[in-house]
């Protein structure tokens, strides 16, 4: 029956409850959830920053490969750039930067993915 739920006691024996303890059950479990939710701020308050005390972050969009088995996807992402917004790192070079469009280089990719690769060399290790 969809309207009573069973439950396995430790000895492995089924018993049912019936839905009116089952609503009972979950009435308990939001009156807890409920309870621990409003003394979350005396609790844990103290661990929230406030926002005066958030410095700004600088981010640099580049494009970002992923590998998953054989195949590779390449994806415009935003990183977070700590070190160089503190100046703990050199800027990267604009040489190093991309600009091409992420469509033509996933394009670009799955063409050199798709060409037959080198046989390996192989090697007699008998002497």
């Amino acid at each position: 029956d969809v309207g009573q739920l069973s439950t396995m006691t430790e000895a492995g024996s089924k018993r049912e409850i019936n839905p009116v303890a089952e609503m009972e059950n979950w009435k308990s479990a939001v009156t807890k959830e409920q309870q621990v939710a409003g003394a979350f701020e005396s609790n844990w308050g103290y661990l929230r920053a406030r926002p005066e005390e958030c410095k700004p972050r600088a981010y640099e969009t580049r494009l970002v490969k992923y590998f998953s088995g054989a195949n590779a996807t390449v994806k415009e992402k935003r990183l977070a750039l700590e070190g160089e917004a503190r100046g703990d790192t050199p800027m990267t070079p604009q040489a190093e930067k991309v600009t091409e469009d992420p469509q033509e280089l996933n394009r670009r990719m799955a063409a050199s993915m798709s060409a037959p690769l080198p046989k390996p060399e192989t090697r007699n290790l008998e002497q």
